[in-house]
């Protein structure tokens, strides 16, 4: 049968509720972005990575003492870009790796202090958001560049995370829609409306911060080292983004990886 990538996994899916009864399908090789790891009860590690060609998919790793295994399991931590190939099975939630290799060496993310707490909280941060994202071409390019830029950037990246996230919402479907004009009103992050009168929720911006967000929205790699924030405004800004995440995206909680970030930044 000859491979469409990106027909491949709705294939799979229609072969499945179609009563498709062979146990073995097609092998999908793809790249990936590790998201996350945690060690399950039997000493397995449950990781989830985000696809290029299938979205995101949750793995089991066998404990071994192996030396291919203890590979893996290096090359398997989060914000890691990987290739890899495994048997899609759609009636399980766990899939197993075939294969697994680099897919995109970095030259200095895992050994800058700086920039490993930035891929610590970025990998929390994107797991939630991304968990049960479906194939989502662009974004995946989108995350691979900007984790290039992370790797490949020597200086001015207080920003980095902020704009991340800022960008991301574009390919999530919930671009903050800022209006410069409505200068001295609020912004309700639950209705992304301007309103005269204080919302009854926190989930809002003061006029002075909703005024602000045009010139945020502007924010990009190449430009973020111009945007001079104090650590005050810097942390509250990504007090914005958190709660505006947590109001688009179902049971998204507070990050344990944040606090560790706010103090490095500070």
């Amino acid at each position: 049968m000859p491979k469409f990538p990106q027909f491949t996994c709705f294939l799979h899916h229609f072969l499945y509720l179609s009563g498709h009864k062979t146990t073995k399908l097609m092998i999908e090789k793809t790249r990936g972005i590790v998201l996350h790891q945690t060690r399950g009860a039997t000493g397995h590690l449950i990781v989830t990575i985000f696809t290029e060609d299938c979205g995101a998919v949750a793995f089991v790793v066998k404990p071994s003492r192996a030396k291919t295994q203890r590979l893996h399991t290096n090359l398997l931590r989060p914000l890691s870009i990987v290739d890899l190939s495994f048997d899609l099975r759609v009636n399980q939630s766990l899939q197993r790796i075939e294969d697994l290799h680099v897919g995109m060496a970095y030259r200095s993310l895992p050994y800058h202090p700086v920039k490993e707490t930035i891929a610590l909280f970025l990998g929390e941060f994107l797991y939630y958001s991304l968990r049960n994202e479906t194939r989502n071409q662009p974004l995946f390019a989108f995350l691979c560049n900007s984790l290039a830029w992370l790797d490949a950037c020597d200086s001015g990246l207080a920003n980095f995370h902020l704009t991340l996230l800022l960008r991301l919402t574009r390919f999530l479907g919930f671009w903050p829609s800022v209006d410069a004009s409505a200068q001295g009103m609020f912004f309700d992050m639950q209705t992304c409306q301007y309103t005269e009168v204080r919302p009854p929720h926190g989930a809002y911006l003061t006029p002075e911060e909703a005024g602000l967000m045009p010139l945020m929205m502007r924010m990009n790699f190449p430009s973020m080292h111009l945007f001079r924030m104090s650590r005050e405004q810097r942390n509250r800004f990504l007090d914005i983004l958190e709660a505006y995440y947590q109001q688009r995206i179902p049971g998204f909680p507070p990050l344990r990886s944040l606090q560790v970030l706010r103090d490095l930044l500070n």
